[in-house]
């Protein structure tokens, strides 16, 4: 595979025209031999009549570099991640023998960034061991994923070779066009199962193993929170899936509606384990109620209501950005990851008698002793808990004082 190498951009060069001569040098070595190679198989073949002739060429460019896999991958994603995508991709094959399943594979763009021909070389193949067979599969998922029809063209040598170069002239261009066949999905000699499954979940960028290693804490994350309470995960994976595939302004409203719904759910939630309070006067919709009188931590809950406040602005207003929803879904997601560790925790503490009183969340309790408790005829003094701020007390702590 190597490092990664920038891609060479290689105007047309007819073989054999001396005017062009110069360029031919330019190519790294091994392309030099590749045509060399080709024109030999011409004359040997009987092929050269005509095809040094002709002058009828079409205009290319070539991205890549032959037999490497990494620098073809690059190309592919420069040309996926442009403003224009190209009208079509047609995969060039050319089979060594017919006697095994061992093929080199390119691919031709059409009319793209105003060229009328791209040609990605030859770092693909199938039926070999390696790293080629493996980009071949993720080359192919990275198309499709841009909903580019694929062709499947089969050429011999002399025409791989040139094709490659970008010696395409107008009747061997009319042939690709004519002959080369529109390929079903999927295809199960070509594609592997886990770029199938990436491409399936919508999370191929995964598999783009240049980009380097992702933390993906923002899908851990949304995995906790889902666990917590799974129909605010799911309206968050949502949200994420519509930032990922964001197209038009619409799309930024469904993602405030999403946020704003998860709300709801999520602070439902934890109101529904909140004991021993008033909870009257909050309607079950009413987010920031129910969070102000939940008694968790300060800081989760200041940013909770920003983030509530920018989910309904992402959803009303027509103005917003993609960078402002884009921070809105991940300020959701940290203030409800906060508010989850919060509401843990308090639901812990509050299971222990002399840590907060379970109505008002006070931490100045006393412990009094009101009446004894007979025990085989020994008064024993019982102890209670009392809020000193609510005057709310444990009935009975199930503790008591020793008479000693």
């Amino acid at each position: 595979m190597g490092g990664c190498t920038k891609p060479t951009f290689v105007q047309p060069l007819p073989v054999g025209a001396p005017e062009k001569h110069n360029q031919l040098f330019s190519l790294p070595f091994s392309d030099i031999c590749d045509i060399i190679l080709a024109q030999e198989h011409c004359y040997s073949k009987g092929h050269v009549e005509g095809v040094m002739q002709r002058q009828d060429y079409i205009e290319a460019q070539c991205l890549g570099i032959s037999g490497i896999s990494l620098p073809c991958l690059l190309a592919i994603e420069a040309i996926l991640d442009s403003k224009e995508l190209p009208k079509r991709a047609t995969i060039v094959t050319y089979v060594k023998s017919r006697g095994n399943s061992q093929e080199q594979h390119l691919i031709l763009f059409d009319d793209w960034c105003r060229v009328p021909l791209t040609v990605v070389k030859s770092g693909f193949a199938s039926g070999y061991p390696g790293e080629a067979p493996k980009a071949f599969s993720l080359a192919i998922c990275m198309i499709r994923s841009k909903d580019i029809p694929i062709y499947g063209f089969e050429a011999d040598m002399t025409e791989f070779r040139l094709i490659e170069h970008g010696q395409v002239d107008k009747q061997l261009y009319r042939r690709i066009m004519t002959e080369s066949e529109l390929l079903t999905w999927p295809w199960p000699l070509w594609i592997l199962n886990e770029h199938e499954a990436l491409l399936g979940e919508g999370k191929l960028w995964k598999g783009l193993y240049w980009r380097g290693e992702k933390s993906d804490w923002l899908t851990k994350v949304i995995g906790g929170i889902a666990e917590y309470n799974p129909v605010a995960g799911k309206k968050l994976r949502l949200a994420v899936d519509q930032l990922e595939g964001f197209d038009e302004t619409e799309q930024l409203q469904q993602i405030g509606i999403l946020l704003r719904d998860g709300w709801i759910e999520f602070t439902q939630k934890i109101w529904a384990g909140l004991t021993n309070m008033d909870k009257s006067g909050v309607g079950p919709n009413d987010v920031k109620g129910m969070l102000t009188k939940s008694h968790l931590d300060n800081e989760p809950v200041r940013i909770a209501s920003l983030a509530l406040d920018m989910a309904n602005k992402v959803q009303h207003d027509r103005n917003a950005t993609f960078h402002f929803a884009t921070a809105c879904v991940v300020i959701t997601v940290l203030a409800m990851d906060m508010l989850m560790e919060s509401a843990k925790r308090n639901e812990m503490l509050s299971r222990q008698t002399y840590y907060k009183c379970p109505r008002c969340g006070s931490i100045e309790l006393s412990v009094v002793t009101k009446g004894t408790l007979d025990f085989d005829g020994v008064p024993i003094p019982m102890d209670y808990l009392v809020c000193n701020k609510c005057k709310w007390e444990i009935e009975e702590t199930g503790l008591t004082t020793p008479p000693f």
